[in-house]
């Protein structure tokens, strides 16, 4: 499976694992649009000392932890995006143009992202499904969800909904026992 991020769920991902090394625990290709990728402007980490700190991307930095393929769009994507746009942020709207288009699962946690792409017939996953399929039957993995939800609960300033499918699960691990 190949999968397109929008900034959403890089920076959730992001702020989980403490950086992108565990795209490659996957074994698949990531992508994002470059529109999205424009949209990662900074990222709140915890400094030495306990302190959130608002820190810069830089994308080549970013990229150097994992490659991730930055696509531009095409014109085919480009008339999709505009046709997206209209009803989601244009960083969603063209990574699910790319993703559509050349049949990527886009991957997004926020709402009407996922409509639009069920709209389209994409197929879409959220942060959450990727990080239960990364823990797998991993304890050592498992045994970190406390503190990736605790990141990105705290660094993203992500949680999803009471109506969300993997809500449980959040509220299970937001609060280690």
């Amino acid at each position: 499976m190949d999968y397109c991020l929008d900034a959403c769920s890089l920076i959730n991902l992001y702020c989980g694992w403490g950086g992108l090394n565990e795209f490659g625990q996957f074994g698949n290709s990531w992508a994002i649009s470059d529109k999205a990728l424009a949209e990662c402007i900074y990222v709140r980490v915890f400094s030495p000392n306990g302190a959130i700190v608002r820190v810069p991307i830089v994308a080549s930095a970013l990229l150097a932890q994992y490659p991730i393929v930055v696509h531009s769009l095409t014109a085919q994507e480009t008339e999709t995006f505009v046709q997206l746009a209209v009803k989601i942020d244009d960083g969603e709207a063209a990574s699910l143009s790319v993703a559509h288009h050349r049949n990527l699962i886009f991957v997004t946690d926020d709402v009407p992202a996922a409509i639009a792409a069920a709209g389209i017939g994409a197929p879409v996953v959220g942060s959450l499904d990727l990080i239960q399929t990364w823990a797998g039957s991993d304890p050592a993995r498992i045994g970190r969800f406390p503190t990736i939800v605790h990141n990105i609960a705290t660094l993203a300033k992500w949680e999803p909904r009471p109506n969300h499918p993997h809500y449980g699960w959040w509220t299970r691990h937001a609060t280690p026992s």
